[in-house]
């Protein structure tokens, strides 16, 4: 059996000023949710924090490695690059 290799992004802010939810959907929220199936957005009073899970790629028994796709590849560049809060899961 295949097992999915999955990227969980997360994104806190903190210190900054009070937040609160908006009065209605703008681009910054609507392109992660058109972009993504799994996001979340937290507007905590201590800050806001966004969440995203998605399959960077498969692995097949007895393989050495996943089979990467251009998604993969730019997530895990990005991740390399030190973005703070994101881990790979498996």
């Amino acid at each position: 059996m295949a097992r999915n290799y999955r990227l969980k992004f997360i994104w806190k802010e903190r210190g900054g000023p009070r937040v609160v939810a908006p009065a209605r959907r703008g681009f910054g929220i609507s392109l992660p949710k058109a972009t993504f199936t799994d996001v979340r957005i937290d507007y905590s009073i201590e800050g806001l924090i966004c969440e995203i899970d998605f399959v960077l790629g498969r692995a097949e028994p007895g393989a050495s490695q996943f089979r990467r796709n251009s998604t993969s590849e730019s997530a895990i560049g990005s991740i390399r690059a030190g973005s703070e809060g994101a881990e790979v899961r498996s």
